[in-house]
């Protein structure tokens, strides 16, 4: 009963640091995001052209499912810092890191960590 309850703990309170994080905070306003087409530079490398399946943050990591064509990467900006959101552009400045598909990317000195262009609706 006891590790039950340890366990309960634990939960409640990952569950509070994500919410309460910046990771939390901007996964939050994403949320139109999805299904929008967006092209996507990570430390001001490209990396192409998706459809965000979703946003949502886990601990301090943003977390981004970006579909190319019937194939779902993964994105993680690990402790992201502030998201300037302007009417087509999303810009992280700054991150602990930045994971594509599983594996680091190096960082690089005077370019967002993220920048995400988002292409207009076109009716």
């Amino acid at each position: 009963m006891t590790f039950a309850v340890v366990v309960l703990a634990v939960l409640c309170l990952f569950l509070a640091a994500t919410f309460l994080s910046r990771a939390g905070r901007i996964a939050s306003t994403l949320g139109e995001l999805r299904g929008r087409t967006v092209h996507v530079r990570v430390w001001g490398t490209p990396l192409g052209t998706f459809r965000v399946q979703s946003v949502f943050a886990v601990g301090a990591g943003l977390h981004f499912v970006l579909d190319s064509g019937g194939t779902a990467t993964h994105l993680k900006v690990a402790q992201p810092g502030p998201a300037l959101r302007e009417e087509q552009r999303l810009v992280i400045q700054d991150a602990r890191y930045m994971q594509w598909a599983g594996r680091r990317m190096p960082p690089a000195e005077s370019v967002p960590a993220l920048e995400m262009l988002m292409e207009t609706a076109v009716s």
